[in-house]
């Protein structure tokens, strides 16, 4: 889960999509450790211990289970 700069990142725009190409979830489980930084090492890490502001969602609404199961979800893509 990081963003990289293209050429499309040099744009005057300040909209967020004009500045950063996000990839996908596809082969996640390829891609650890998370982050732009690599403070996550795993997708539970990255879902739970590094998202203080609940950016990614309402997480604070699911079971750990729940968690867990979303994790393998997007580990299986």
């Amino acid at each position: 889960m990081t963003s990289s700069l293209t050429p499309f990142s040099l744009t005057s725009s300040n909209e967020p999509s004009a500045r950063y190409d996000t990839p996908s979830l596809v082969e996640a489980y390829r891609t650890a450790p998370y982050y732009h930084d690599g403070r996550a090492v795993t997708m539970m890490e990255a879902l739970t211990e590094h998202d203080p502001e609940r950016l990614h969602g309402k997480l604070k609404d699911l079971t750990r289970k729940e968690i867990e199961d979303l994790s393998a979800y997007v580990l299986s893509l």
